[in-house]
């Protein structure tokens, strides 16, 4: 009965993101690499983080210094998120212009023969 429990919870925790990964992100390989890569990131970003946050705790029984270190922790990781979709939009931008390039020369191509 527990094995069930759990298989429920678990279906009922990750059955959206799971849809989701199988209707719209496993179809296209480029989309795949894009959420693997913000994954891996993301853990990256949490990993300077707490190494940042221990380096200063413990700061007391004020509840100000955590706050200032929750603030700047979502800070960077926004921050790093905007970097993030940068370069993805950069990428993804060469990459449609190397795969466009060679059709719309094929295209111009077809063109001139018709002439």
């Amino acid at each position: 009965m527990t094995a069930a429990a759990g298989l429920g919870y678990a279906l009922i925790a990750l059955g959206p993101a799971l849809s989701l990964f199988i209707t719209v992100i496993a179809r296209k390989p480029f989309l795949v690499l894009t959420v693997l890569t913000s994954a891996l990131l993301w853990l990256i970003s949490l990993i300077v983080l707490a190494g940042i946050w221990r380096a200063f705790l413990p700061l007391g029984s004020s509840v100000w210094p955590y706050a200032l270190l929750l603030i700047t922790s979502v800070g960077f990781q926004e921050g790093l998120r905007l970097v993030f979709w940068k370069l993805y939009k950069g990428r993804s931008k060469s990459l449609h212009q190397m795969q466009l390039l060679p059709r719309k020369q094929s295209i111009e191509k077809g063109k001139s023969k018709q002439r």
